[in-house]
């Protein structure tokens, strides 16, 4: 510890005395605290160059909005039907609702289903 009893830090006892210390930046200035008010102070063309492109940008697609809307919906119905392409159909390839239908009758009627009339049915005799 120097003989001061200030330490190293802040003082500037090695250097001529004082106790003011020199900043190497003695605006105060860093990356930080320009932000986006300085650049149009310093540049005011191209900040109003990039006000009007982010306006354009959004006019364009604010005019495109239907058009990027339709192929949205055609892309999610394409996936639907190839997702249903993709599900296996098996024997029975009635839709959900007519499967649920039937199940309900079933259980109120106390009957079989189709396909267990189909499995348990006698062949033909010949």
């Amino acid at each position: 510890m120097p003989k001061n009893g200030q330490g190293n830090r802040g003082s500037n006892s090695g250097r001529g005395g004082g106790n003011q210390s020199r900043s190497n930046n003695p605006e105060g200035r860093n990356q930080y605290s320009g932000g986006m008010m300085n650049m149009v102070r310093e540049r005011p063309i191209a900040a109003a160059a990039t006000a009007a492109g982010a306006v354009a940008a959004g006019i364009f697609l604010w005019s495109k909005r239907s058009q990027i809307t339709d192929q949205l919906n055609a892309i999610s119905d394409q996936l639907g039907e190839w997702t249903d392409n993709m599900l296996p159909q098996g024997d029975d390839s009635r839709s959900q609702s007519a499967i649920s239908e039937e199940a309900m009758t079933l259980r109120e009627t106390g009957g079989k289903s189709k396909n267990e009339q189909i499995k348990t049915a006698s062949p033909p005799e010949q």
